[in-house]
């Protein structure tokens, strides 16, 4: 089935963060539409006041589009649990509109790991708190955890003696409880930041403890997906999240992702470059024109011995272009952008 297609409106709530609202031009029935919401962003869309309806109106391009509400005994609720005065057969298919959290709460219990893994998987990150704002956010959000503490995305370095944000990110900000930010010998195990579901207040813990964790949507337009899956899947895996395999259409493209890429778990990172055998060139899976080559030797040259590597990866360490089959599995880039 093809890939749905999606139209993206942001919009930003004063002291909240921001919310996106996506069409869908897939119908499903409300169940499945809002199973895709939460697997895919937040939740199908809540509509609260007539300011959000307005936004809403204005970008329906045609007349039933699924949202959350539904009804049960004497009250209609949303799908997100709240109940409001503000208001078909389930079973008809309709297209439908989701809203996108900058954060979101999995109520999964996982170790440190896994949360991490689970958020990159869906171009996300495990949330890094920098400053009170974002500090008073995750502390809301935190508060309908089914776990004592939620994952943040902060890990202690015993080699070099300090926290740091899984992100990049950095920042002076913290919030800690009394002295759990010191890890002498006598708890090196507790190498890894969770905040306390009660209090907000952060604690080191031991990374193998599962709990709840919140992820923090990435504004990275590069996304680094570290599992292996062969070019094809790889493309598909990008336009499940409306993204494209990434396209390295210059010199400073190529930097990003070259830098990206030397995170990746397997040696060569998927690009969107494919080789057409019929026509015999190169193209982007985007579409986009360029001439900018980055090749390793002659790999680029698909002869008779060849035919068989049709796709485009880079190098991990090196940065170089290479041809390879298409069945071999690798991590991949997909790109937010519209331009690459």
């Amino acid at each position: 089935m093809d890939p749905p297609l999606f139209f993206l409106l942001l919009i930003t709530e004063h002291n909240q963060t921001n919310q996106y609202i996506h069409i869908s031009n897939s119908k499903m029935i409300w169940t499945e539409s809002r199973d895709y919401c939460k697997q895919h962003y937040t939740d199908l869309a809540s509509v609260k006041n007539q300011t959000e309806w307005e936004k809403v109106k204005n970008i329906l391009f045609i007349n039933k589009v699924w949202i959350g509400l539904r009804k049960v005994p004497r009250v209609w609720v949303w799908s997100n649990q709240s109940v409001n005065s503000y208001t078909g057969d389930q079973n008809a298919t309709y297209p439908f509109i989701c809203y996108d959290d900058e954060l979101v709460l999995v109520q999964e219990n996982k170790t440190w790991s896994d949360a991490v893994s689970y958020c990159r998987e869906h171009g996300w990150e495990l949330v890094s708190v920098l400053n009170q704002n974002i500090q008073d956010w995750v502390q809301h959000r935190a508060q309908n955890a089914s776990s004592p503490f939620v994952w943040l995305g902060l890990r202690y370095s015993c080699a070099l003696g300090f926290w740091f944000w899984v992100s990049g990110n950095d920042s002076c900000y913290q919030n800690w409880a009394g002295g759990q930010n010191h890890n002498t010998a006598s708890e090196q195990a507790r190498i890894t930041g969770a905040m306390n579901r009660t209090g907000g207040q952060w604690v080191s813990q031991p990374e193998n403890e599962t709990y709840n964790f919140i992820c923090s949507r990435s504004h990275d337009e590069l996304v680094l997906v570290q599992e292996n899956k062969t070019w094809s899947d790889a493309v598909s895996h990008c336009r499940e999240h409306g993204w494209e395999l990434v396209s390295v259409l210059n010199q400073n493209i190529q930097d990003l992702v070259q830098h990206r890429a030397q995170n990746a778990s397997s040696p060569f990172v998927w690009l969107g470059l494919r080789y057409s055998c019929a026509l015999g060139f190169w193209f982007w899976v985007n579409e986009k024109d360029s001439s900018y080559q980055n090749w390793a030797g002659r790999q680029n040259d698909n002869t008779a011995s060849g035919q068989a590597r049709i796709t485009g990866a880079m190098n991990r360490t090196g940065g170089h272009w290479v041809s390879q089959p298409e069945n071999e599995t690798y991590n991949f880039i997909c790109s937010r952008s519209h331009d690459y």
